[in-house]
């Protein structure tokens, strides 16, 4: 069961990860085409 809870955390941080990285890479995307 530990092992299982590692696994998702693991996943979780990684989709994070991507999730902020595409977030950031959007906004400063928008406002290189809005200036």
């Amino acid at each position: 069961m530990q092992y299982y809870k590692k696994e998702i955390i693991g996943t979780f941080r990684c989709v994070l990860k991507v999730y902020s990285f595409s977030a950031v890479r959007y906004v400063t995307e928008d406002k290189k085409t809005s200036s």
